[in-house]
């Protein structure tokens, strides 16, 4: 479990049936439950790998292959990383520290304000 903004927390539970099949499942838990806030997942992508966006799921494919991301809730959002005024804002890779960036997609799933659990499963196909 850690702690987002001293805020809520998140408990990740990773669940492996085959290297080509992942389930995670995010849980946040919020100390004042009156408050409502924004919760949701996110995936860096390369920017070498093509990302479509579809209802309910997600395919990230190149020549090699293609990972299916299902989502069980929330709306899915794909961010290009980019830079304003010599910072880097959105999705970005750091390939060495302070030195190297690298541009990324950003998947992020955000969940409804009442749901409280994130459910993905990763289904990969080898090509």
């Amino acid at each position: 479990m850690f702690c987002i903004d001293n805020k809520y927390n998140v408990e990740r539970m990773v669940k492996f049936s085959h290297l080509n099949n992942i389930l995670i499942v995010d849980s946040f838990s919020v100390s004042d439950s009156s408050e409502k806030l924004e919760k949701c997942v996110r995936f860096l992508v390369p920017v070498e790998h093509k990302v479509e966006v579809y209802d309910g799921y997600i395919i990230i494919s190149n020549t090699t292959f293609n990972l299916k991301l299902i989502y069980k809730s929330g709306i899915a959002y794909i961010k290009k990383g980019h830079m304003k005024d010599d910072v880097p804002y959105e999705g970005w890779i750091v390939n060495k520290p302070f030195k190297d960036l690298k541009e990324c997609n950003t998947i992020e799933i955000h969940l409804n304000p009442d749901e409280n659990t994130s459910i993905v499963n990763l289904l990969l196909e080898e090509l």
